[in-house]
């Protein structure tokens, strides 16, 4: 059976910035730029380590752990980083606690 239409996956460039740092985590803003289409926004304000499970979550993500790594490295040495292929959808990321800030 497929997947309903509200369900459609979007591909989304994932942009971390580091807020500050508490301890050994990071608080960081996402913020997720749909890379086609209607060009969706959403932001999110999370530690890191909640991040990795929010990420965890997503099924469809193309992005390896070796990836995450080095953005972890970005964000401890430049405060920003990106991560491209992030597959999911509307449903999801609001299901993760993100929200719609393009319009």
């Amino acid at each position: 059976m497929s997947e309903p239409t509200s369900a459609v996956k979007l591909i989304f460039r994932v942009h971390l910035i580091q807020i500050n740092r508490s301890g050994a985590d990071l608080t960081i803003r996402i913020l997720l730029v749909e890379t086609t289409g209607a060009k969706a926004v959403y932001e999110g304000l999370e530690l890191w380590t909640k991040f990795r499970c929010l990420f965890d979550r997503l099924l469809s993500v193309d992005v390896t752990g070796e990836e995450l790594a080095v953005a972890r490295k970005l964000l401890d040495r430049k405060r920003f980083a990106t991560l491209h292929g992030v597959r999911a959808s509307p449903q999801e990321l609001e299901l993760l606690g993100f929200e719609r800030v393009d319009s």
